[in-house]
């Protein structure tokens, strides 16, 4: 999935969104096989660096 465009995040929960973020600039990782997703917002490029560094167990698309 190509996520480099994307500004705005939104968690939909029953129908109805619990969360909404307006520009954004989010970071996807993958882990626990991936069953989990985690994502980052406004994440600096010291963060960046300790995502990418963790890679080893985890799949990461940094998106900027």
């Amino acid at each position: 999935m190509n996520t480099e465009k994307v500004t705005r995040i939104e968690v939909i929960e029953k129908g109805k969104r619990q969360y909404v973020k307006w520009d954004c600039k989010p970071v996807f990782m993958l882990q626990d096989g991936g069953r989990t997703l985690k994502i980052f917002i406004d994440v600096d490029d010291e963060l960046k660096k300790k995502l990418k560094d963790a890679s080893t167990e985890v799949e990461i698309e940094i998106t900027n």
